[in-house]
């Protein structure tokens, strides 16, 4: 065998070898995830803010070329309850599991 076709043999073997660790690992994953999917789930909280005097919502100011709300000259966001800007709004995402809300 030439040195050529022996580098290439094991070069072969070593991603083979890579594959297979590979392959492994995304099983054990797929495994943990076939287990627990059933009792995991992705929460999506969207809150908004209102005035507590008017009951408005908060909006913002108006939104520039970009689609980015309008800055006042420090650079912070405009907010009104006035108008029809966009409605200000936090949005949360987390992942809730079965197991962490069953009482113990």
């Amino acid at each position: 065998m030439t040195a050529v076709a022996a580098d290439l043999r094991r070069q072969l073997e070593e991603t083979t070898s890579r594959l297979a660790k590979i392959e492994g690992q995304s099983q054990a994953a797929e495994t943990i995830i076939r287990s627990y999917a059933p009792s995991v789930g992705l929460l999506h909280v969207s809150v908004a803010f209102n005035d507590k005097s008017s009951g408005r919502r908060l909006r913002y100011g108006g939104m520039d070329s970009d689609g980015s709300p309008l800055k006042d000259s420090d650079g912070n966001p405009v907010y009104t309850t006035e108008g029809r800007g966009p409605e200000v709004r936090g949005d949360f995402l987390a992942l809730a599991s079965s197991w962490a809300t069953e009482k113990s």
